[in-house]
């Protein structure tokens, strides 16, 4: 995982995040959205593959970004408000993600894929895409004001 996370590295710093953000949002979100029509063991095997692949070039590059954007005091304290939302969401999560597979459960689990894909994968990345600051080969101090 340590090489993954290495080569993640390495790619995301020769092009710009909100760009690679925008790209491997969007190829996530698609994958996970073919399994809506996906059914066959290797068809889900593949999107598997994808996912993980774009997943990890996306979340390792939506951290990046999102952490180098704000200035350095309000960052301590979003660190602290996000560690304290997030303890939140580990006790209130599993109610509302058991839901989605029971609620969906008939129909191929759509209510989980729908919303990783969407509100949680597409929205951020192309907000991000459409609205974010370029930081490649910018200074921290110079794009966190």
């Amino acid at each position: 995982m340590v090489l993954a996370f290495f080569g993640v590295s390495q790619f995301g710093e020769r092009f710009e995040r909100k760009n690679l953000i925008l790209l491997a949002g969007t190829v996530y979100a698609a994958a996970f959205l073919l399994l809506l029509v996906v059914h066959s063991i290797a068809g889900v095997a593949v999107i598997s593959v994808v996912e993980t692949a774009v997943g990890t070039l996306w979340l390792f590059n939506m951290y990046n970004y999102t952490s180098a954007a704000y200035p350095t005091r309000p960052r301590a304290v979003g660190t602290g408000w996000t560690d304290g939302i997030a303890h939140l969401g580990t006790f209130l999560g599993p109610l509302l993600i058991s839901n989605l597979f029971v609620w969906t459960a008939a129909n191929g689990y759509y209510g989980w894929i729908l919303w990783v894909s969407l509100p949680c994968a597409l929205v951020p990345s192309l907000l991000i895409g459409r609205f974010g600051m370029n930081q490649r080969g910018a200074v921290l101090e110079q794009i966190s004001t």
